[in-house]
């Protein structure tokens, strides 16, 4: 069946939250983990939380994990048009809680205790990220008419 459908947009700014969110995520792995933890990477001029865009194969395991959704349901914003300056937030934020997780890993505190932690931190991350893009519909219902009106 072949629908045609006028002005209809799936939504970026959607994908761009849970790229960012999962890049958190992945982050705060890496420094639970790494034998040798070097904080100066966080320094790199353009370490990962400032790219935009991607590969496909991230962009697929996003789609699978959190879905898509229209961009009616969570649309374009301002700082998600122009995100240098959530960029920067997000930068201080990674570089505060990697201050955090090295002194806690300097205490020797178990991996249970760091993703205890790291669950708060993410929790603050996805705040952030709701306040600057919008909160991610958790469901909605999809009506659209065709070129027809149907």
């Amino acid at each position: 069946m072949n629908v045609d459908i006028k002005d209809f947009n799936l939504s970026n700014v959607y994908i761009s939250f849970y790229d960012r969110l999962e890049k958190f995520n992945n982050a705060y792995e890496i420094l639970f983990t790494a034998e040798n933890l070097n904080p100066d990477y966080l320094n790199e001029e353009e370490y990962f939380l400032s790219t935009e865009g991607g590969w496909y194969q991230t962009f697929a395991t996003l789609v699978t994990k959190y879905g898509l959704v229209p961009s009616s349901y969570m649309p374009e914003t301002h700082d998600s048009l122009s995100s240098n300056r959530l960029n920067i937030l997000l930068q201080e934020k990674l570089k505060y809680d990697a201050s955090i997780i090295i002194g806690l890993r300097k205490e020797n505190k178990s991996i249970e205790e760091l993703r205890e932690i790291k669950e708060k931190m993410l929790a603050e991350v996805y705040e952030i990220l709701c306040k600057v893009l919008g909160e991610p519909p958790g469901e909605f219902t999809l009506e659209y008419k065709d070129k027809d009106k149907k």
